[in-house]
């Protein structure tokens, strides 16, 4: 059986911030796994622990590792021993498959050299682990999951869960693995899991009674802002017959149009990217909460004409509803919106041509677009907007070969394409 109750250790609130090495851990957890056969429920699996517990003002509780998703390019040994170094736990998905991988056996060899091995958890994915408390070490046979270096090195049983029912449906709408999920997470904050599961149900609570309040005030913003607007309008017209007092005046408004602009627009990334990692709420609740932020990004792009902050900022935020939008089940309002990121980044490239940052963010805007098309089904327009992308990554690699950071987003350009 399973090592279910491991996570009572530690006293009651403390959390992962709070046991972090001063000035070492910059992961809570690195995922060691199998990507031939373990990458969705790895995927899954970092998803569960970066956002369970997750309080509405931060984009994850945990921060984890795992190489296909945290490098940019191709993955080189430094980068991952890096991450190794940096990180408080090993999260080990188990499998014939794992234990058989070279990179698994290199990533464990590693973590043995540096770390405790108590700080190692154990997720069997596939295959059969048995703990044998005369030998004091699990029962290695030709059904054991793990890779051989591990074997005789635990003093005591450590802490393990079974995934291994869930490959018949995605992992991610599992009852159990959200619970075998939560049962790691707790072992990784600190905190026993009922403790953990406690915060999580007062997170979703606070989430709805947010939402209702921003769903509030955002109708309050599109009002204040298309009041400014008029304001600002009026004292342009009076300051053709008073140019100097009533320019000053004009300025002024403009100005306060800018800043409720600007608050709108940060109040809309917030909630966009916090929709879309919350499947708590009701669907019909979440699209039309949604649909009123883009009736406002609508009113804010207008004003993010004079503003190219505010425009990038307006950018990044219909990215954000589009991934909201398709994460609640409405693929062609999440189609609009990522389109017309697409269009504002364009318009704002050909305001400055030679920008840089303006053309990587129509580059991530076309990239951001094709995972769109992907998840709804449309693989052909999903690889016509990579090839956008790529051929923009191209041109900036080869314009400045001195910055590695275009050459790495080129490769990992062309890697996408395939």
């Amino acid at each position: 059986m399973s090592n279910l109750a491991f996570a009572e250790a530690l006293p009651y609130g403390r959390h992962a911030e709070e046991i972090k090495p001063a000035g070492m851990a910059i992961y809570d957890a690195f995922i060691s796994y199998s990507h031939a056969r373990d990458k969705p429920i790895a995927a899954a699996l970092q998803s569960l622990l970066e956002t369970i517990g997750k309080p509405w003002y931060r984009r994850r509780s945990l921060t984890i590792f795992r190489d296909d998703a945290c490098l940019a390019a191709t993955p080189l040994w430094p980068a991952i021993e890096n991450a190794l170094t940096h990180s408080r736990y090993l999260l080990l998905l188990a499998s014939p498959q794992a234990a058989e991988s070279a990179w698994v056996a290199r990533e464990i060899d590693q973590w043995l050299r540096t770390k405790n091995v108590d700080t190692i958890l154990i997720a069997v994915t596939s295959g059969r682990l048995e703990w044998d408390d005369t030998r004091g070490d699990f029962v290695w046979d030709e059904f054991t999951p793990l890779p051989p270096n591990l074997k005789g090195r635990f003093a005591s049983e450590p802490k393990w869960v079974e995934l291994n029912t869930l490959r018949r449906r995605s992992p991610r709408l599992s009852r159990r693995f959200n619970d075998m999920g939560a049962t790691l997470a707790a072992a990784i904050h600190g905190v026993t899991k009922d403790t953990l599961l406690a915060k999580e149900v007062w997170q979703q609570r606070r989430a709805l009674m947010l939402a209702s309040t921003v769903a509030a005030i955002m109708m309050v913003l599109g009002v204040t802002t298309a009041w400014y607007w008029r304001d600002a309008v009026q004292a342009h017209d009076l300051a053709l017959a008073q140019q100097h007092e009533i320019v000053q005046q004009t300025q002024q408004a403009e100005r306060t149009l800018m800043a409720a602009a600007r608050a709108a627009n940060a109040m809309i990334v917030g909630m966009a990217r916090d929709l879309a990692s919350r499947t708590d709420l009701p669907k019909d609740f979440v699209q039309n909460l949604l649909y009123r932020a883009q009736f406002l990004q609508d009113q804010i792009a207008e004003t993010a004409a004079y503003a190219p902050d505010l425009m990038r900022s307006n950018v990044l935020a219909l990215a954000d509803i589009a991934t909201a939008l398709l994460r609640h089940g409405d693929p062609d309002g999440a189609i609009i919106a990522a389109k017309r990121a697409v269009t504002l980044a364009a318009r704002l490239v050909e305001m400055l041509p030679q920008d840089i940052d303006r053309q990587r963010l129509l580059a991530e805007s076309h990239e951001r677009l094709a995972e769109t098309f992907n998840a709804t089904g449309n693989p052909k327009e999903a690889r016509d907007a990579l090839v956008i992308a790529a051929q923009l990554r191209e041109k900036l690699a080869k314009a400045n070969p001195g910055r590695q950071d275009l050459q790495d987003e080129y490769a990992a350009a062309q890697k996408r394409l395939g």
